[in-house]
């Protein structure tokens, strides 16, 4: 969610201060990315938090929810993109109030403790740093994709 809301506000600093398409559609992959990230980690967190029989249902309706949050989001923002232009710096202010419900998201994350939500010791677990586990997983990612 730190990552989100950095490369949002970013974003809105880019379109601020006029920078070109391509840094701009870039730091949009990259939330996109993080967003996708963060959905991942609410999958992984539903057994701590829903009975195990709910586990695969509660799946689908957090997926389906995210999908309608975006769909109302943008609609939402069409008000302010209203209001305050359809041009870059119209944009830059979108992106600026973008940023206060990911603020939102990162201040609830942060209030639960250090795995609450997993992860949870098993054989596979993978010590040490969360940057040093993200690698390794890409790591082993790129492994499958290129044996396959």
């Amino acid at each position: 969610n730190l990552g989100r809301l950095l490369v949002v506000v970013l974003v809105a600093a880019l379109l601020a201060f006029g920078a070109g398409d391509l840094p701009i559609l870039c730091c949009a992959l990259i939330v996109n990315g993080l967003t996708r990230f963060v959905s991942s980690g609410l999958s992984a967190s539903l057994p701590d938090v829903v009975p195990a029989d709910r586990v695969i249902t509660m799946n689908s309706v957090a997926t389906a929810v995210g999908a309608l949050a975006a769909f109302l989001g943008a609609d939402f923002m069409l008000v302010p993109r209203k209001v305050f232009g359809a041009d870059d710096t119209g944009a830059s202010v979108v992106m600026l109030i973008v940023a206060v419900p990911v603020a939102l998201a990162l201040w609830l994350s942060v209030r639960f403790g250090p795995h609450v939500l997993g992860p949870h010791e098993s054989k596979r677990t993978i010590h040490g740093s969360v940057a040093y586990a993200v690698a390794t997983g890409w790591v082993h990612g790129a492994r499958t994709v290129w044996a396959v």
